[in-house]
C-alpha cells in the first residue's frame, strides 16, 4: 500500500518501445558511435591508406566492440565509403 499522500501511477503496459527521451538518448549514442568510427576510419586511411587499414585497428581506436562496428557498417568497404561521403559533404 502506498503511503498516504501518493497515489500510484498508472502505467502502459502495452507499449514495448522505450520512452522517447530514453530513444532520442539512444539515437544520438548511435549517431556519435557511427562519427567516431569514420574519424577513427579517416585518421587511419591517412595514416596506413585503405589497404593498410583493418577494422581491428578501428574498433581499437575509438573503443567500441567489433560487433557494434557490424551494427553500423557491413563491410571495411561501406565504411571507406562513408568517410568519402562525409569528406565530399564537408567540403561544400
Amino acid at each position: 500500500m502506498p503511503p498516504l499522500g501518493f497515489a500510484p501511477v498508472p502505467r502502459d503496459t502495452t507499449s514495448t518501445s522505450p520512452p522517447p527521451a530514453r530513444r532520442d538518448r539512444r539515437e544520438r549514442i548511435r549517431q556519435q558511435t557511427r562519427a567516431d568510427l569514420i574519424g577513427a576510419a579517416r585518421e587511419l586511411i591517412a595514416e596506413h591508406g585503405v589497404a593498410g587499414m583493418r577494422v581491428g585497428d578501428i574498433t581499437g581506436r575509438t573503443d567500441v566492440a567489433l560487433g557494434s562496428f557490424y551494427s553500423h557498417f557491413e563491410s571495411k568497404n561501406d565504411v571507406v565509403e562513408a568517410v568519402v561521403a562525409t569528406t565530399v559533404t564537408s567540403l561544400m
